[in-house]
């Protein structure tokens, strides 16, 4: 695996785990930049392709959770 590859990948796993909302959505933001970056480079194939438009997609989700339980007082 590439360096900048493992690295948006480790740094999405990290926000998917995340149980502290406020850590969760630095950790997301780590996530997408680090995504921004690599998806500068050529990608590897369909696959890798599909596997970034997939991790944003599930990190916006996360993003909009973590944000209403950020907010919440009964959390």
């Amino acid at each position: 695996m590439l360096e900048k590859e493992q690295s948006w990948i480790e740094k999405y796993r990290a926000a998917l785990i995340e149980t502290n909302p406020q850590r969760q959505l630095d950790r997301i933001e780590e996530a997408v930049r680090a995504m921004q970056g690599h998806a500068q480079e050529p990608p590897a194939g369909r696959f890798e392709k599909e596997a970034l438009e997939d991790a944003r997609l599930i990190l916006r989700l996360l993003r909009e959770e973590s944000l209403g339980r950020a907010s919440s007082p009964w959390l």
